[in-house]
Order: structure tokens, then sequence, then C-alpha cells
């Protein structure tokens, strides 16, 4: 037995299309949109996190792509250890949020080696451009317990 549904012209299927982001704007100037605000703990300066990440050109060209490489990027918050963007993001993330950023060229300076950035021929970025990334935070850690 066959049965089809039959949508009018103009009806919205609410489960195939995301909802639109809404985009904030920093006091550094990044952008940032949250697509899911989490349930854990909240990140903190100190703490290792683990984050999945999606960095990407402003046309959309992939830079890096944590799930495509099955490794999620380790870091201590606030120690320099990343781009400054993603310290800034991460610092105010709980557990299981994902969110959107627009990263301006100031906050995209890379004062460290970035090992995640600088493997095989994936298309690296310049100083002066802006950078788009998809940021999943998956865990923090205190030092005590690491």
């Amino acid at each position: 037995l066959l049965t089809l549904i039959a949508c009018s012209p103009g009806t919205k299927d609410v489960d195939t299309e995301p909802p639109t982001p809404r985009w904030t704007t920093t006091t550094s100037g990044m952008q940032n949109a949250v697509l899911d605000s989490g349930t854990g703990p909240a990140a903190r300066a100190g703490q290792a996190v683990l984050i999945h990440e999606i960095m990407q050109h402003m046309d959309g060209t992939v830079i890096f792509d944590s799930y495509a490489a099955n490794s999620p990027v380790p870091f201590t918050l606030g120690a320099n250890q990343v781009i400054d963007a993603i310290d800034e993001a991460v610092s105010g993330m709980r557990v299981g949020a994902r969110w959107l950023l627009i990263v301006p060229p100031a906050l995209s300076k890379r004062d460290v080696p970035c090992p995640t950035c600088d493997t095989g021929a994936a298309p690296r970025f310049q100083p002066t451009d802006s950078l788009r990334y998809d940021v999943l935070l998956v865990r923090t850690r205190d030092p005590a317990t690491q």
C-alpha cells in the first residue's frame, strides 16, 4: 500500500530546514551564532578542553575539519595554544554547545604553532583573512583531574 501526502505550495517542512542563526558581535569584533547552547558545565580558563571544529575560508573552502580527521582538538583554555577567537568563544560555552563564528583577521593570528592547521595539502590562511568556524565543545577537565 502506497500513501501519498500532498503539501501545499509555500508550506515549510520544519524538520528539514535548520533555523536561521541569530548573529551577535562581541567587543573584539568576532561574530557568533549559537546553534546549541549545551547543557554541561561551562568552560573556564585553565581547564583542558576538547573541541570539534571546522575551519573555513569565507568562501567555504575547508582549511581543517576535525570530524573528517577523526581528531578532536585538545587545548588548555586561555593558554595561547589556539587562535584568540577560539579561546574567546570556548570560554563562553557549555559542554555540548555548538557555535558558528566569523573571525576577523585580528583574532585569527597565530603566535604559537598550530599542528592541526598545517597538515598535508589543506589550504592555509593568510593573516589578512577572515575565517568561519563551526565549534562544538566536547569536554572540559580541571587540571587536577587530567
